[in-house]
């Protein structure tokens, strides 16, 4: 068979290189199996992540704006705690952005599941962030039954330049 030519680290990479090449809407939902509804809209998602992170307060906090079928859109206007020395916002600040859009996007299909966990993040650190709003667009690359596999591009709003990609992955709880 032709996949046993290719290890599955290539497939993950070709996949990021033809779909970093798309418009972000034409990535489309990726393999979401049976969910095909949105079980919590962008206000309900903001009001939920609140809740479970008071001490955050809304000041420091992502905001999601856009909530479709396999995709998510947050911001996340930083403050001075989110910077390292020379002005730019900080890795762990972009690698919580995209965990929490990961996060954001597996609870808007599968619904309040607080014990969603994540089990791999990797992240890529393409340029430095500049301090300003930065955007997370989240796809799936996978929603099963036990496992969410989520692409995470982070963006500067000054430019709408790429400075981040993230693959993270979710385990997810037991139904029922």
């Amino acid at each position: 068979m032709w996949h046993d030519a290719f290890p599955a680290c290539f497939c993950v990479v070709a996949y990021s290189v033809i779909t970093a090449a798309l418009p972000w809407s034409a990535v489309g939902h990726g393999n979401i199996g049976g969910f095909v509804e949105i079980k919590l809209d962008a206000a309900a998602l903001n009001q939920f992540l609140r809740s479970l992170f008071p001490e955050r307060g809304t000041e420091g906090m992502p905001h999601v704006d856009i909530l479709s079928l396999g995709a998510a859109q947050l911001t996340l206007t930083p403050n001075d705690g989110h910077l390292r020395p020379g002005g730019i916002v900080s890795g762990p600040t972009l690698m919580t952005l995209a965990d929490t859009a990961a996060y954001v996007l597996i609870l808007g299909h599968i619904g309040e599941q607080p014990m969603a966990v994540t089990s791999s993040l990797s992240q890529h650190f393409l340029r430095p962030c500049p301090y300003a709003p930065v955007i997370a667009r989240a796809s799936f690359i996978k929603l099963g039954r036990r496992q969410a596999i989520v692409d995470v591009r982070i963006f500067s709003a000054i430019d709408d330049e790429l400075v981040g990609q993230a693959l993270v992955t979710y385990a997810l709880p037991k139904s029922g």
